[in-house]
């Protein structure tokens, strides 16, 4: 997307500095609107005289000091009267590293629906009292936004999308004053407008004009927060829903955006998932699946993709099953019943990891299997799948103490999951296996730890976000579809035996059902690739008939078929 940008600098009695920053961005061939906030008759005439010395000036006049805010909110309205699509704002005051302007506009053409934030790098300049207190604030909006994504929320140097903006302007009321750079960015992080924070430099000049009010402006803070606090408490179950589901790779925006910043949504998610566990402490599971309700409903109006990719899954299972499981085709609510029971299941996973589940209450099905391995004095590789409850599979754990299970999950995700584990439960995390790929030095100590006979669990339903590793196509549902080869490979290179093992609720109890998939001759003899096709058919085959006992607990919210 081209996008025409434009810069505003709001000022009042900056005479001293004003031209030398107007003089730098007009050398950047860039338009500057200048919004004069009813500053004295000095700073108006220096003012006067930057507008008639550069044609790409342009001066509104405020007729009394309005504050900050009201200013660059008039210039946000002139920039798009004008028609520029985005608006810099840029501090008058001679703070800010104006050479990054030009890398922030990089950042707003890749990602033209989003805010591009200045986060500050400071140097020595900075009053030690104004660098603690700022974190007050940046607690307190990541208390509002129930996310860590942003970063700084106080500094005054970002881009806006002038579309975004100005609709969320048009619809909310967003203080005049120094509470105006925190509450605007607060408001459009509700509004599902997406925020890419970017470091600069930011420097404290001798002899700088500061506006900042003491007792005035402190006061209006403290009423924003307040706003936004209450404003958070009617959005929570809406805001839980972004940061929770966020680590699967959806989206609540108003559109699907490039994430410049993954770790940004790990955080938010890590925060989401905190705050239901606490949820969960305080109230119990019941209360955090009432919870869901909202949630969930709100998540499935506003992910259109999402919704797009469960009705395909559900359609294709109503035609491969004959249409023996369902007395109709798919519906809406059908639709909204697989997404509750994402979140339930998610929510139930809660007491799993703090150990609050009866073994009576989980039923093992093919228990004989375990037996078998445990005769056999070898370990064996778990396939599981993105269905059900697979963590329930740690009560295998707590009723063979002498059967180790070592589950192998992705080094970008393990972070999340550990720090909200370690809060339930310390046993939790003590047999998460991160890796970032499976190499040499991997399969030594996995074939070491089955050679003691413990289990590896891998998923066998995701494909490597690489694109790197090999895929096996296979049929699915009646329809081809791509398996990662990487867990099948593993099993030939460690020469052990492959069992399918997943959890089902059904009729509320959890069923865990294994099946022997294949023997290590399989995948170590004769023709591999043969035998690597066979073993990810059987497995497909495997997987169809989870998804027909528990048709609504199959969690690949994408499109799982597309060619990869």
């Amino acid at each position: 997307m081209n996008i025409k940008s434009c810069v505003i600098i709001p000022v009042y009695n900056h005479y001293q500095v004003i031209e030398k920053t107007v003089s730098y961005i007009v050398d950047l061939d860039l338009f500057v609107i200048l919004i004069d906030d009813g500053s004295n008759t000095k700073t108006h005439d220096v003012l006067l005289d930057l507008e008639s010395k550069f044609p790409n000036v342009y001066l509104e006049t405020l007729p009394n000091n309005q504050g900050k805010g009201a200013a660059v909110m008039t210039g946000l309205y002139v920039a798009e009267s004008l028609g520029f699509t985005h608006a810099i704002q840029v501090d008058a005051d001679g703070q800010h590293t104006l050479s990054d302007i030009e890398h922030f506009l990089i950042d707003a053409e890749k990602n033209p629906d989003s805010v591009i934030c200045g986060y500050p790098s400071y140097d020595e300049s900075v009053p030690k009292h104004r660098f603690y207190a700022r974190y007050l604030t940046h607690v307190w909006v990541w208390i509002e936004c129930l996310s860590l994504h942003i970063k700084d929320s106080m500094c005054g140097f970002r881009v806006y999308p002038l579309s975004q903006t100005i609709s969320m302007l048009s619809r909310n009321n967003v203080g005049k004053r120094m509470d105006f750079d925190t509450e605007i960015l607060v408001k459009l992080f509700w509004d599902r407008v997406n925020i890419v924070n970017k470091p600069t430099k930011v420097i404290y000049p001798e002899g700088g004009v500061s506006q900042f009010n003491l007792v005035r402006d402190n006061w209006l803070i403290t009423k924003m927060h307040t706003r936004l606090f209450l404003g958070m408490l009617i959005r929570s179950p809406f805001l839980l829903a972004r940061n929770l589901f966020s680590k699967l790779g959806f989206s609540l925006r108003k559109k699907e955006l490039k994430e410049t910043e993954p770790k940004q949504s790990e955080r938010g998610s890590r925060l989401g998932m905190t705050i239901l566990f606490y949820c969960f402490r305080w109230f119990g599971v019941k209360f955090v699946k009432l919870l869901l309700y909202p949630i969930i409903f709100y998540y499935f109006l506003f992910s259109p993709q999402q919704r797009k990719h469960s009705y395909n899954y559900l359609n294709k299972l109503y035609r491969y099953s004959n249409k023996d499981l369902f007395s109709r085709k798919p519906s809406f609510w059908d639709g909204f019943k697989h997404f509750y029971s994402f979140g339930e299941i998610n929510a139930d996973k809660f007491a799993t990891w703090a150990g609050e589940f009866d073994l009576n209450d989980i039923v093992f099905e093919n228990e004989h299997l375990i037996e078998e391995i445990r005769q056999s004095g070898k370990g064996a590789l778990f396939l599981v799948s993105h269905i059900g409850n697979i963590d329930t599979g740690r009560a295998l754990s707590m009723k063979y103490k002498d059967v180790a299970i070592n589950n192998i999950v992705s080094f970008n995700e393990a972070p999340i999951f550990n720090n909200t584990l370690e809060k339930i439960s310390q046993e939790s995390t003590k047999r998460l296996f991160m890796v970032s790929e499976l190499g040499i030095e991997t399969g030594i100590i996995l074939k070491k730890r089955l050679d003691q006979g413990e289990i590896i669990v891998i998923a066998g339903d995701r494909i490597a976000n690489s694109g790197s590793e090999r895929t096996i196509s296979t049929k699915f549902l009646g329809v081809d579809a791509s398996f990662s080869a990487g867990p099948f490979k593993l099993a030939g290179v460690l020469e052990c035996p492959i069992y399918t093992f997943c959890s089902l609720k059904r009729n509320g109890r959890y069923h865990i059902y294994m099946n022997k998939l294949c023997d290590a001759s399989l995948l170590t003899t004769g023709k591999k690739k043969v035998g690597l096709k066979a073993a990810v058919g059987r497995y497909a085959a495997q997987l169809e008939q989870y998804c027909e006992i528990a048709p609504y607990q199959w969690f690949n919210f994408f499109d799982f078929w597309k060619r990869r």
